[in-house]
């Protein structure tokens, strides 16, 4: 069974609505996941948004120093999730991990020479204690999912696109941990109006405690998501701080 973290606060860098003006918002997703374990703070960056100026933008304004990050965490390799990061590497003045779910997903000389080092997680990997990758959950386009046991609340997965589907990287994320409690879940869900229907009744019948809809989640579906668990729901946006 994965370990759990003592709390995590997790921040929306940048997506492609605002929840403050003095925010950018972009079509793309930028989290940071400060995860408190064992009394000391892990700063994971999920993903760093296609654009570089957003990003930077943003995290001036929301007092996140970049030098704090630990790690790297790529959902999957489309511009709109990791095309900032060569510029973010750049800015971090230590070599840090990057995690992502393929083989060869980028060329590992050239990201080395940015401070990168490539780690591979194509199988379920924990990543530090209480965390940990899905792994490549499949489904055509190789992506993973970030999943945190938070101590005494059971599961908070973080997602970047969901195209495997959320339902089945729940799962997935509830097989590799060995947590069947989910807290919550945020992030990409790629579903329109029609497929929200599903996946709002597997998450009531799971009972999560928090879902937060982001980037490419169809307009319609959020609404019928928010219809469905309006207790649970979380509106998301560059901005938000959700502390766990």
């Amino acid at each position: 069974m994965l370990d759990e973290v003592e709390s995590v606060k997790i921040t929306t860098i940048v997506d492609n609505n605002t929840l403050s003006r003095d925010l950018q918002s972009t079509w793309g997703l930028s989290i940071l996941v400060s995860v408190t374990v064992k009394n000391k703070i892990f700063n994971i960056l999920m993903d760093t948004s296609g654009s570089v100026p957003a990003f930077f933008h943003n995290i001036e304004k929301l007092g996140i120093n970049i030098q704090n990050i630990d790690a790297i965490f790529i959902s999957h390799r489309h511009g709109d999730h990791c095309g900032a990061l060569p510029q973010v590497l750049q800015s971090i003045a230590k070599p840090v991990m990057v995690y992502v779910p393929s083989f060869r997903f980028f060329d590992t000389d050239y990201l080395q020479k940015l401070g990168g080092i490539q780690v591979v997680t194509d199988k379920a990997t924990v990543l530090f204690p209480g965390g940990m990758s899905t792994g490549d959950v499949g489904g055509g386009l190789s992506e993973h999912a970030l999943i945190l046991n938070v101590k005494n609340k059971g599961l908070m997965i973080i997602t970047g696109c969901s195209h495997p589907g959320v339902v089945e990287i729940i799962r997935k994320a509830c097989e590799v941990s060995e947590v069947s409690e989910v807290y919550g879940i945020m992030g990409g869900f790629h579903i329109s109006g029609s497929e929200a229907k599903r996946v709002a009744s597997y998450l009531e019948e799971i009972a999560v405690k928090m879902v937060s809809p982001a980037h490419c989640t169809d307009k319609e579906a959020k609404e019928i998501i928010k219809q469905k668990l309006e207790k649970e729901y979380i509106t998301n946006g560059s901005g938000l701080v959700i502390t766990i």
